[in-house]
């Protein structure tokens, strides 16, 4: 299970890929975690308002 609160206190200030929350989130964990799990919490993330989600040039990135 992933701590979502480690998830929105990596975003800080910046806004950051899925793909770039995923290899943070793995190199924190001591098992792999796959993208898929990531972007499921991300996605919760949004539903519930804690973070933010912004497309720009075809890219979907987050941030507070």
């Amino acid at each position: 299970m992933i701590d979502q609160n480690m998830i929105v206190s990596l975003l800080g200030n910046a806004k950051l890929s899925a793909g770039d929350i995923s290899k943070m989130v793995s190199q924190k964990s001591p098992l792999p975690v796959p993208q898929a799990v990531v972007q499921g919490v991300l996605d919760q993330l949004v539903q519930q308002g804690k973070i933010k989600k912004t497309d720009e040039n075809g890219q979907t990135y987050y941030h507070l």
